[in-house]
């Protein structure tokens, strides 16, 4: 810790998007708060974009955004409403806070927001983790299990994946068995083959969360074979498609693909890349009556044209759905807390070496500039 009262924090400035180290003062607790000593950090591409592409959203009154908004910490300090946890529980913290306003937000599921006047630690209104330490109400911690202290700060990714996958399975169940004789159905007999498009830390996170429910995983990139990635998706037994290998200018080779890999149709695509171009075409392997979950924001200058009719003709003939899919809500974070529990007891490897780059905090300058070729997941430690 910094002098008595004030702690070091990581945020960037509202104007000119810069970001520093800052000193800030040590906040203090009410009765149904508790303070936390932050011990890891994730860093992603929101957090990346923010100092690029996006517009700085500080709390009202402020100047500056205090980053982070996937973290590991230890409880160190309880108000005396507080009867959840106890000094030395390990949380893992969710992102997004309601607007209050809206039926969504009132009843648990502030990831669908209907106003867009949420807030979300880190991101939009609200300082994030990035400090020494950070206060929370009860209700926003997850807590964790000892066992998971390794990967406990994966799980802010990890339930994005899984609000993705079981959106896109209630979707399925629903229109394609809801009337059936047996409505009651397994994610596995809904999806036996899933698409995944990026092998970044979400798309490996899915990857690996396909399999905790069953499903025989696809996973495309644009990264060559022998790499981190592709070992990764062949040792979970998946299999890796290299984009680049099927590309002609701005055109995949769909035939081809089929032809030199084993991808027939898959019954669920979801897209954890920012490039709409390969989605969109990709569609094209998707079985009759298949989904499509997208979850990567495209960049800005990633807009490309697209056969608009072809596209609309094989949606409508094929009974496609394609739904956009963002955050995540408590019970997201639940399941994915379950879901690795399970996964690190035969992949502990594999998750392990999703971050590929752990790093103290005041190296946080040369965490934001680790190319993107060498990395997966970044973490920043505070002890």
């Amino acid at each position: 810790m910094s002098a008595e009262g004030i702690m070091k924090s990581i945020a960037a400035k509202k104007q000119g998007r810069a970001v520093s180290l800052i000193h800030v003062d040590l906040p203090h607790i009410k009765n149904d708060e508790i303070m936390i000593s932050t011990l890891e950090t994730g860093l992603c591409s929101t957090d990346r974009e923010l100092l690029t592409d996006g517009v700085i959203s500080p709390p009202e009154g402020s100047e500056f955004l205090i980053l982070g908004h996937e973290a590991l910490g230890k409880v160190v300090e309880v108000g005396s409403g507080v009867s959840s946890f106890r000094a030395g529980d390990l949380v893992v913290p969710t992102v997004r806070r309601g607007c209050g306003r809206c039926d969504f937000c009132n009843n648990g599921r502030s990831d669908m927001c209907s106003t867009g006047n949420y807030k979300e630690r880190g991101i939009q209104g609200l300082h994030g983790f990035m400090s020494e330490r950070f206060i929370e109400n009860e209700t926003n911690l997850i807590k964790m299990p000892d066992s998971m202290r390794r990967h406990a700060v994966l799980l802010e990714p990890m339930s994005v994946a899984i609000k993705a996958i079981e959106e896109a399975f209630m979707i399925q169940k629903t229109r394609l068995y809801g009337h059936s004789d047996r409505p009651s159905r397994e994610v596995f007999e809904v999806f036996r083959n899933a698409l995944i498009i990026g092998a970044g830390p979400i798309g490996l996170l899915t990857s690996l969360a396909m399999l905790y429910y069953k499903v025989n995983i696809f996973c495309a990139d644009i990264v060559e074979h022998g790499g981190t990635k592709s070992t990764i998706i062949e040792e979970l037994g998946g299999h890796y498609i290299n984009l680049k290998e099927y590309q002609k200018g701005s055109e995949i080779d769909l035939q081809r693909i089929r032809n030199k890999t084993i991808l027939g149709e898959v019954d669920c695509i979801i897209d954890a890349s920012s490039h709409p171009l390969t989605c969109l075409q990709l569609i094209d392997v998707l079985t009759p009556n298949g989904v499509v979950a997208i979850l990567g924001l495209p960049h800005k200058n990633g807009i490309q044209k697209v056969k608009t009719s072809e596209l609309m003709s094989s949606l409508v003939l094929k009974n496609h759905i394609v739904m956009g899919s963002v955050n995540s809500n408590k019970r997201h974070f639940e399941k994915a807390r379950d879901c690795i529990e399970v996964l690190q007891k035969q992949y502990y490897n594999v998750l392990s070496r999703i971050v590929t780059h752990s790093l103290p905090f005041s190296d946080y300058r040369q965490a934001l500039e680790i190319d993107e070729r060498d990395r997966i997941k970044v973490v920043l430690t505070w002890e």
